[in-house]
Order: structure tokens, then sequence, then C-alpha cells
């Protein structure tokens, strides 16, 4: 059981007005993934930092950087460089509005990856995986 709570949909500093919404309307939609693009999504789930700032983007909300740094308790330049990252691996996309940058959750990736792992944990002949200890067969 999940421990995070899910954030407001409202500013964090409460001075930025307008919050636009988090959207992908206008992005590309995900193409297959190659092994490289899985390898950077793996890697970018794979840091606590980026998990919890990718956290703050589960009620939907787009964020800047200023809130970001805020609620995660990590440096600005530390907080840029995983917003980096994560903008790399196309978890996260950036929308520029004057001197604001606001982020938001490329969920369309992330199912697609979810996707990928889930084909993959399939079974090609259709077997029933194994669910109890017995039934492990010649692997352990």
């Amino acid at each position: 059981m999940s421990t995070t709570t899910r954030m407001p949909c409202s500013p964090t500093n409460g001075r930025i007005e307008n919050v636009p919404p988090c959207t992908e309307f206008g992005l590309p939609e995900p193409s297959p993934l190659t092994p490289e693009q899985i390898a950077t999504l793996a890697r970018g789930l794979a840091c606590p930092a980026r998990v919890a700032i990718l956290n703050q983007f589960r009620a939907g909300c787009s964020r800047t950087t200023g809130e970001i740094v805020a609620a995660s308790g990590l440096a600005q330049s530390t907080v840029s460089e995983h917003l980096r990252f994560l903008r790399e691996a196309e978890l996260l996309s950036a929308r520029h509005d004057g001197s604001r940058v606001w982020y938001c959750m490329r969920r369309s990736v992330i199912k697609l990856f979810m996707e990928t792992l889930a084909d993959w944990a399939g079974d090609p002949s259709g077997a029933p995986l194994v669910t109890s200890p017995g039934d492990e067969g010649p692997y352990r």
C-alpha cells in the first residue's frame, strides 16, 4: 500500500494564478519504444528523487520549478537536473509561458512503458503465471 498523497491542483506558493491544465494536447503520440527509450525510462524511474517529483503530478496539475522545489525540499539546482532528465526521458513535458516553465507528466509515455513491461511479463504459451511456492519449476 502506498503512503503517498496526491497534491492539490492549486499553486503551492499562493502567488501563481491561472495554472494551465496539465494536458498532452498538441504533443505527438508516443511511438513504440526502442530499447534505448525503455532503458532511459527505467533509469528515470530508478531514482527516488525523480519518483518523488513525478508523484507531484499525480493529481494532473501543471507545476513550475519553484513549486516542485518547495514541495520536494531539494535544492533548486538538483531539481533542475532531475527535471532535465525527466524531460529527456519524455516522462515530463515543458511549456513556456513568459518567464515561467510549466511541467506536466506525460501519462501516455508512462502508459506505453507499462504496457511494454506487461507484454514482457506475459507468457507466450498462455500458461498461467506461477502463483504458489511449490510451482516454481526448475527455476529458483
